[in-house]
């Protein structure tokens, strides 16, 4: 539900609950422009404040929040995709089972450091709410060799961060170009 002014139009439910009640007393008092708005939000709402930090409330969507993260994957941006995980963020990995966020990280930056190149395409990206689910298609080179694969991926992504992960792929590709696992005594 969209509320508005003349001369601003907002979508409340992308700040924290205590923005409807901002937002009535805003338009009530007929600010002159959403810059007034903006401010006032940025002030007392958590997400507003997030949104000046990344640089719009756009940013917090899940869909573009895991876009931003699978770029930073393919571009070897660690930074960023420390900085799109929750500090309590967990992972679920095919082979692996669960992962906390510092063996996940770890993981993705060792396989992206020893990489030459790296390409990421996403074939699809679904979102409800906040689950978003991706088809991906990857080739990262290693020297002369190439490892493709392809993944589904689904995130649950809060307030502009992930907060768990779940990622599938083709095992048979990994242990093809890895070698199989070998399993603990």
């Amino acid at each position: 539900m969209r509320l508005s002014n003349p001369l601003i139009t907002v979508a409340p439910d992308r700040y924290c609950s205590l923005c409807d009640s901002l937002w009535r007393l805003f338009t009530s008092r007929n600010l002159p422009d959403e810059r007034g708005v903006r401010a006032a939000m940025e002030a007392k709402c958590t997400k507003a404040k997030q949104m000046g930090a990344i640089g719009g409330m756009a940013d917090l969507e899940p869909k573009r929040v895991v876009g931003r993260f699978l770029k930073a994957v393919e571009t070897g941006d660690i930074a960023t995709i420390e900085a799109l995980q929750a500090p309590d963020c967990s992972w679920w990995i095919i082979g692996h089972g669960a992962m906390s966020r510092a063996e996940y990280t770890d993981a993705v930056k060792s396989m992206l450091l020893s990489a030459h190149k790296r390409t990421v395409s996403i074939v699809g990206m679904i979102a409800e709410g906040d689950s978003v689910a991706t088809e991906v298609r990857s080739e990262v080179h290693f020297g002369a060799r190439v490892y493709r694969n392809e993944y589904h991926d689904l995130f649950v992504v809060r307030e502009g961060q992930i907060v768990h992960g779940r990622e599938y792929f083709d095992t048979a590709a990994v242990a093809a170009f890895f070698g199989a696992a070998t399993p603990a005594s």
